[in-house]
C-alpha cells in the first residue's frame, strides 16, 4: 500500500499543480496586457528574479511538475514569450535587421535544444536552460519601445536590484562570521574565498552599475548621489575578489576616462580627495590589522593567476580539448555545433572534467557552431558600436545609450572568462531596441517634414 501511495502521490501533485501554475502563468501575462504601459514591469520581474536566484542560490526552489522542474526564471521566460507572441498581434513589431538577427540566434538554439533532446533527454534542457533565459530576455527588451521615462524608471530599479545584492553579500559575511550562515555555503558560491560571498555574475552586475553611476558623476548630469553609488559599488566588486570582472571593469573604465575626458578636470579635485581618504583610512586599518584577511585573499587570488595550475590555466587546457574535438568534427558540426546535452567531457592534466568551460564565445561555438557565433557577436558588435558612437539629442540619451555601451565592452571582456546571464541578454537587447526605434522614429519625422506644405513666395519680376 505504501508503495502504490508513493507512485500516485507524484502524480496526484502534478495534477493538481500543474493548473495551478498555468492559472497563475495566465493571470500574470493578463496583468501584462490588459495595459501596454505595464509592459515595463516584465524588467523589473527580470530583476526581482535575478536578485531571488542569487539569493536561493543552491539548492534553488522549484516545483515538479510531472518529473519537470520549473524554476523561477523558467515561469520568468515563459510569461515574457506569451507576452511578445500575445502583444505581436495588438502591435505589429517592424522586422529589422538587428531583431532578425537575434530571431535567427534564436532559432538555432531552440534546433540545437530540439536536436538534443531526441537524443539525450532531459539533459539537453538541462544544459540549455541558461542560454535560453540569455535569448528570451533579451528578445523581450528588444520587443519593446521604452520611452525615455520608461528608461530612467529600469536603471532606477537596476540601482535598488544592486544594493539589493549588497544585502545579500554583508549578509552572508555577518552570517559567517557570527555563524549562522555556515562556511560550506559561502565557500560553494566562492569556491577558493568566503570573500566571495556572491557570485560571478552578481559581481558584474554591480560593477556594470558602477560603471554607469560613475559616468554620471563625471558628466555632472546624474543624481547628486551618483559618485557616492558609484564608490560603493566598485568598493564591493573589489572585496568581491572575481578577478575577471576587475578586468572587464578596468577596460570598460579606461574606455570612460578616454570618453569622458573633457569632464575630468571638474572632477579632479573630489578624485584626488578620495584617493588621499582612502589611502588614509586603507594604511590606518591596515596597521590595526584589520585588512589582513582581505589582503591575503587578496593577494592568494591575485597569485593564483600566474600558477602553473590554476582555475585559468585549467579553463584555457579545457577550451583546447573541446575545440579539438569540434574541429574534428563533421561540416555540419563546424557550422551548426554539437546538440544541447552532449555535455562537456574532455581531459584536463590527464582527469576528466564535465563543467562547462567558462567562456560564452567557446560555448556558443560548440552549440550552435560558427554560423550561431556569427549571428553573436555580430548582434553584440552592432549594439556596440551603435551605443558608443550613435547620435543622441539629449543629455538623458546621452547617460542612457553610452552607458549600455560601457556595459557592453565590459561584457564582451566578461564573456572570455564566463558565460552571459540574461541579464546581459536584456541589455543587449535594450540596446538593439534602442537602434531600431530611433531610426523607425527618424523615419516618422521625415515624412512629417517632407508632407508639409512649402510655403509661397512671390517672386519679384
Amino acid at each position: 500500500m505504501g508503495d502504490l501511495s508513493d507512485l500516485l502521490l507524484p502524480s496526484v501533485f502534478a495534477v493538481v499543480a500543474a493548473p495551478l501554475v498555468l492559472g497563475v502563468v495566465i493571470a500574470i501575462v493578463w496583468f501584462f496586457i490588459a495595459s501596454s504601459n505595464k509592459r515595463i514591469l516584465g524588467m523589473a520581474y527580470v530583476l526581482m528574479i535575478f536578485a531571488f536566484d542569487l539569493f536561493t542560490h543552491y539548492p534553488r526552489p522549484y516545483l515538479n511538475l510531472g518529473g519537470l522542474q520549473a524554476y523561477p526564471a523558467d515561469i520568468l521566460v515563459v510569461v515574457l514569450m506569451v507576452v511578445v507572441v500575445l502583444e505581436s498581434f495588438k502591435r505589429p513589431v517592424p522586422l529589422q535587421g538587428p531583431l532578425l538577427l537575434w530571431l535567427a540566434l534564436g532559432g538555432l538554439l531552440f534546433a540545437s535544444l530540439a536536436m538534443g533532446l531526441s537524443q539525450y533527454g532531459k539533459s539537453a534542457g538541462t544544459e540549455a536552460r541558461d542560454y535560453v533565459y540569455y535569448w528570451c530576455v533579451g528578445l523581450y527588451a528588444c520587443t519593446c519601445d521604452f520611452d525615455d521615462g520608461e528608461m530612467k524608471k529600469i536603471a532606477k530599479w537596476a540601482t535598488w536590484c544592486a544594493y539589493g545584492l549588497i544585502v545579500i553579500a554583508i549578509y552572508r559575511w555577518v552570517g559567517l562570521a557570527l555563524g549562522f550562515v555556515p562556511r560550506s555555503f559561502v565557500l560553494d558560491i566562492g569556491i577558493t574565498s568566503v570573500f566571495r560571498a556572491l557570485p560571478s555574475e552578481a559581481a558584474f552586475f554591480l560593477a556594470a552599475a558602477a560603471l554607469v553611476h560613475g559616468m554620471a558623476w563625471l558628466r555632472g548630469t546624474g543624481t547628486p548621489r551618483s559618485g557616492l553609488h558609484a564608490l560603493i559599488f566598485a568598493a564591493i566588486v573589489l572585496v568581491l575578489q572575481h578577478r575577471s570582472v576587475w578586468l572587464a571593469t578596468v577596460v570598460a573604465g579606461a574606455y570612460l576616462l578616454v570618453q569622458e575626458r573633457k569632464h575630468l578636470p571638474r572632477q579632479f579635485p573630489w578624485l584626488l580627495g578620495f584617493v588621499l581618504v582612502a589611502g588614509i583610512g586603507t594604511g590606518i586599518a591596515a596597521t590595526f590589522g584589520y585588512l589582513d584577511p582581505l589582503f591575503d585573499a587578496l593577494d592568494a587570488s591575485l597569485s593564483s593567476v600566474t600558477a602553473s595550475r590554476s582555475t585559468v590555466t585549467d579553463r584555457m587546457f579545457g577550451w583546447e580539448s573541446l575545440l579539438d574535438e569540434w574541429a574534428n568534427s563533421s561540416t555540419k558540426t563546424l557550422l551548426f555545433g554539437f546538440p544541447y546535452g552532449h555535455g562537456w567531457h574532455r581531459f584536463v592534466d590527464g582527469k576528466i572534467a564535465e563543467y562547462s568551460p567558462h567562456n560564452f564565445y567557446v560555448d556558443m561555438l560548440l552549440r550552435v557552431g560558427v554560423v550561431g557565433l556569427g549571428l553573436l557577436v555580430l548582434a553584440t558588435l552592432i549594439a556596440l558600436v551603435y551605443s558608443l558612437l550613435g547620435r543622441v539629442e539629449s543629455e538623458p540619451e546621452y547617460l542612457q545609450i553610452r552607458g549600455f555601451g560601457l556595459i557592453l565592452i565590459a561584457s564582451v571582456v566578461y564573456y572570455v572568462p564566463y558565460s552571459a546571464s540574461y541579464t546581459h541578454g536584456a541589455v543587449t537587447g535594450l540596446a538593439l531596441a534602442q537602434i531600431m526605434h530611433r531610426s523607425i522614429r527618424r523615419r516618422r519625422q521625415a515624412k512629417i517634414t517632407n508632407a508639409r506644405p512649402t510655403a509661397y513666395v512671390k517672386r519679384s519680376v
